[in-house]
């Protein structure tokens, strides 16, 4: 284990705000769907040159999503709340299946592209909510805790959703 105590800078804030913004997305789809579950964001490390840290994220959901269209726009929402809050969102469309990690296309294999246009449009109608579940979920870390950094190669890690 590793343990540091300073201030996170702008790469890492940036880092930090983009995975709480994907992992609200998908928090805040899920629980539209009726689906509650715990957003977790965690510091990872690989022996970067500039000794910054990077984060991964994830949803745990209490439950299973209730039919293959919820899955898709579930696996979705994470790049499309990244999208909004970095306010490129009307090129999403187009782009959206190249930015797509693995675990999330998995989860949306087959979507259409209506349905993206659809959780952009869900999220931006809920975004006062994304917004709340990404603060909630990137306030422990911008409050100076110590970091702690697991010392599995980034390779290794879990795969976020």
């Amino acid at each position: 284990m590793i343990f540091d105590r300073r201030a996170l800078g702008d790469s890492e804030m940036f880092e930090l705000r983009r995975v709480g913004f994907h992992e609200a997305g998908h928090a805040t789809i899920a629980a539209h769907f009726g689906v509650t579950g715990t957003v977790r964001l965690q510091p990872i490390s690989a022996g970067y040159a500039d000794s910054s840290f990077r984060f991964t994220g994830s949803f745990l959901a209490d439950a299973e999503l209730p039919d293959q269209h919820a899955q898709r726009l579930y696996g979705l929402a994470g790049i499309a709340a990244e999208s909004i809050d970095g306010l490129w969102h009307s090129v999403a469309p187009v782009l959206i299946e190249t930015l797509l990690s693995p675990p999330d296309a998995s989860l949306s294999k087959g979507f259409a592209k209506r349905e993206v246009i659809e959780v952009i449009g869900l999220l931006r109608w809920l975004w006062a909510e994304v917004e709340l579940r990404a603060t909630q979920a990137t306030q422990p870390w911008l409050n100076g805790p110590m970091l702690t950094l697991s010392s599995v190669p980034v390779a290794a890690q879990p795969q976020e959703c």
